[in-house]
């Protein structure tokens, strides 16, 4: 088959007007000058921000110098006396050192007033003589005084066989006789007849002041004598950091107040408010410590003890029922929590979650009713006692004699 040539054809413009080439020349310049123009607005523009060269420095040399003097030359400016610079800065201030010195005199005042009804007691136990007998110390405050008797409030739990030797004012030792105590709150009231002091020792007693620890509020400063440190006559300084006035205990509610104290006390403090008054103490060897005991839940304790007369002990924890418990479907009542195992009440049959309802056929409607008609007691007397009890379907009284033993 016969191969088909293509032929190639040489396609050419055709010849433009001298208008037309004219007109391409006037736009070529017109184009260039634009151009021209924006190269020079855009150089303009950048020129500052480009980074200048600096001429190359000269390398420095260090040179040491030899000092003129190597001491230092003393300031001819004169100064203000330090004195005067301390009091112009107090005088800032809107308490004034005058005040900061009467309230430190007054706690000085309180001290040293406080501290003349602290005595050292020194317990002695076993032995045939003094030489022989184990010796303790321990220190307590002068509570009140009768016609012919000083009463000591001495926290400690006695031991068969102790025998007590009382340091009045630091020099005066008489001998202390055990009139009473309760175990369960560490509390042991000694005497000491007045006949033992002449007439001038007489004008040194003092007895401390009582307060009313319910009055007490939170962050108030209290003031520790006795032996905070281990030794008699030491000082703390605390606050009370919290309170609580109805905290279940066995057989009532107490106050509960807690100090913020550094650290445990070693010795017995009996803590006084800023008016001098004694509101509580604590013993430094109880884990409870910083806690204390206010002094107005156990002046009834106090008083009965001081009479020679033991505190009765039932044995259980109780509280007033609350608005909770009565949505529980618990009856209105005093609501035993716990039952100390072999106490009285445990003996008797009593159980936690009983309801106390009556105390020798006497409604008792709260705790505090309930403490009172206990006090009324003796150790040793059956109190009979009426409690609700949830049987699984209802609440049942159920009655319990108890023979009430020794707090």
């Amino acid at each position: 088959m016969e191969e088909k040539d293509f032929i190639k054809e040489k396609i050419v413009g055709q010849k433009g007007s001298w208008k037309k080439r004219g007109k391409k020349v006037i736009l070529l310049f017109l184009s260039g000058m634009i151009f021209s123009l924006g190269a020079f607005l855009t150089a303009a523009f950048l020129f500052p921000l480009l980074p200048k060269t600096e001429k190359k420095k000269e390398k420095e040399t260090v040179a040491f110098s030899e000092s003129e003097s190597t001491e230092l030359e003393s300031s001819t400016e004169e100064t203000e006396a330090i004195e005067d610079v301390v009091q112009s800065e107090i005088q800032k201030f809107d308490f004034p050192i005058s005040a900061y010195d009467s309230m430190m005199g007054n706690l000085k005042n309180i001290i040293q007033e406080g501290e003349k009804s602290l005595v050292d007691v020194e317990i002695s136990s076993g032995g045939a003589d003094l030489l022989t007998k184990e010796k303790k110390q321990g220190n307590g405050i002068i509570l009140e005084k009768t016609g012919d008797s000083l009463f000591v409030l001495f926290p400690w739990n006695s031991e068969e066989g102790e025998e007590y030797r009382i340091h009045f004012f630091r020099e005066k030792e008489v001998e202390g006789t055990k009139v009473s105590e309760s175990k369960k709150d560490g509390i042991l009231i000694l005497s000491v007849p007045l006949s033992a002091f002449n007439e001038k020792e007489m004008e040194k007693l003092s007895l401390i002041p009582r307060g009313n620890s319910r009055l007490l509020q939170r962050g108030e400063t209290l003031i520790g004598i006795g032996a905070p440190s281990g030794k008699l006559y030491s000082t703390v300084f605390s606050y009370v950091s919290y309170l609580s006035y109805e905290e279940p205990a066995i057989d009532g509610i107490l106050e509960e107040i807690e100090l913020q104290l550094a650290e445990k006390g070693e010795g017995n403090i009996f803590f006084l408010n800023t008016a001098g008054q004694l509101v509580g103490f604590a013993r430094g060897s109880e884990e409870s410590y910083p806690r204390i005991t206010g002094l107005s839940d156990c002046l009834e304790y106090l008083a009965r003890l001081s009479n020679g007369n033991a505190l009765p002990y039932l044995g259980i924890r109780v509280q007033n029922t609350t608005k909770k418990m009565a949505e529980l479907g618990i009856p209105e009542g005093i609501y035993i929590s716990e039952v100390e195992e072999g106490s009285p009440a445990y003996n008797a049959g009593i159980q936690p979650g009983d309801v106390l309802k009556k105390g020798n056929g006497e409604e008792l409607s709260s705790v505090k009713t309930f403490q009172e008609a206990l006090l009324k007691q003796n150790p040793g007397e059956i109190y009979r006692i009426a409690v609700l009890r949830y049987n699984g379907k209802e609440y049942v009284e159920l009655e319990f004699s108890c023979p009430l033993g020794t707090r």
